[in-house]
């Protein structure tokens, strides 16, 4: 898509999808900044300076990464998504999407997606005078799930606050469940690998992390990896194989993990790798509650 066109926007916002729209996602302003925000592993919430009407908007899909962060935009996030059959679409808030920005063919797997924005103006004080406000994504496979990245921000941040420990709870809800009845299972594609930045020193991790009725073990097998497996329950286990866990250069590397759940477990490693490892995880605090 070389040109852009109008795309409809309601109280400031559009949806990004690469699997069709069936269930709730995770609220706004839990993960994210104040251009993208995380919203499920097939969705994620763009935000516009237009509270309600239409912006210009192109989506261009690369085979590898940008070479370069673009000086054209004010406003440049990142997220990752989940892409089971190859499409992405935009889409307004209540529905709907511009001309081209619906069933977008893109690679299947994990997918890349880079936000620009430019001419965030509310329209309250937008004049006649002023450009058109623009977004662009940029959209290309990767293999690794790096979490949400800010790159560079406009006059609207207002330095939203991480919700991790709701964000995990989301997380681990959505890692357990089973496919829903009118939701295809996802194809054989590659496993992936998520990879988070370790905080200053190396935080202690659990060996037991309790899931319900269910629960993760973290197994030392060497100077630094650990093996994480799924165990127990009557229901059916996440992911019936083993994954490795790796300390790696200031990085905690999850490789081999499911695409679906990618995006996922790295929410719950940002909530793993801040708290206390001796208190229950926040999915098990919650279900106390």
């Amino acid at each position: 898509m070389d040109s852009f066109v109008r795309q409809g926007v309601d109280y400031c916002q559009y949806q990004v999808r690469s699997a069709p729209y069936w269930r709730t996602g995770m609220e706004i302003f839990v993960v994210g900044d104040d251009l993208l925000h995380a919203s499920s592993s097939t969705e994620c919430t763009g935000f516009a300076g237009t509270h309600t009407g239409g912006i210009q908007m192109r989506v261009v899909v690369l085979d590898g990464p940008p070479d370069e962060i673009s000086d054209d935009w004010d406003a440049i996030s990142e997220t990752t998504l989940w892409c089971p059959h190859g499409e992405l679409s935009v889409h307004a808030l209540m529905g709907g999407s511009g001309e081209g920005l619906d069933a977008i063919s893109v690679p299947p797997g994990l997918i890349r997606i880079r936000a620009h924005a430019r001419d965030r103006i509310h329209e309250v004080t937008r004049t006649d005078d002023d450009p058109p406000e623009q977004h662009e994504l940029l959209v290309w496979p990767v293999s690794e799930e790096i979490g949400p990245l800010t790159l560079r921000e406009d006059h609207i941040r207002r330095g939203r606050e991480q919700k991790r420990a709701k964000a995990a709870v989301y997380a681990m809800l959505d890692v357990i469940r089973p496919y829903g009845t009118h939701e295809d299972h996802d194809p054989d594609l590659p496993r992936v690998t998520v990879v988070r930045r370790l905080p200053g020193t190396m935080p202690k991790l659990a060996r037991r992390l309790p899931v319900g009725d269910r629960s993760v073990h973290l197994t030392r097998t060497g100077a630094d990896t650990f093996e994480w497996r799924w165990t127990g329950g009557s229901a059916a286990l996440p992911d019936d194989k083993p994954s490795v866990v790796r300390i790696e250069n200031g990085s905690l590397r999850h490789e081999g993990v499911l695409g679906r759940h990618a995006v996922m477990l790295g929410l719950i490693w940002d909530h793993l790798l801040e708290r206390n490892p001796d208190d229950p995880p926040a999915w098990e605090r919650e279900r106390a509650e």
